[in-house]
């Protein structure tokens, strides 16, 4: 907020909604998944239609930033990624985030390609630099 300014940045989660039409908006994955997600019935005999001013909402959107991507591999909150990947609109940017992808990273890139963007779409860029140390201490009880 302290470069774009307050009124340009909000802020959408289960629990606050904060300025949620602004250009750029911070939100949990789930509230993402959840407006990208097609209804499969909505009670009125209506099945598979687009959630309409949720998703129309994302027509200016250039870019989705998924934080903590490698949670795509957890077997409770995986489907979250799974689903926001699939459902994205193509025109829409995906950058994944994830210090930690299991397994080989390009065969997943290939797979974000093959449901999102078309062959290539996917650039993997790795580092083997951490800007923030992963360290282990154990603290063991003193039993003299």
């Amino acid at each position: 907020a302290r470069i774009f300014g307050a009124s340009a940045v909000g802020l959408v989660t289960g629990d606050l909604c904060s300025i949620p039409d602004a250009p750029i908006v911070i939100m949990t994955t789930e509230i993402l998944r959840n407006i990208l997600l097609p209804v499969v019935d909505d009670g009125m005999g209506r099945s598979g239609l687009p959630r309409g001013s949720q998703v129309d909402s994302l027509g200016g959107m250039a870019a989705i930033i998924l934080d903590e991507m490698h949670w795509i591999g957890d077997e409770m909150r995986g489907t979250v990624w799974e689903e926001v990947v699939m459902y994205c609109p193509p025109q829409v940017r995906l950058i994944g985030l994830s210090a930690s992808v299991g397994g080989d990273p390009q065969i997943f890139c290939d797979w974000v390609s093959k449901v999102h963007g078309g062959p290539g779409s996917c650039v993997l860029v790795t580092s083997s630099v951490r800007p923030v140390p992963l360290d282990f201490y154990t603290l063991a009880a003193d039993d003299s």
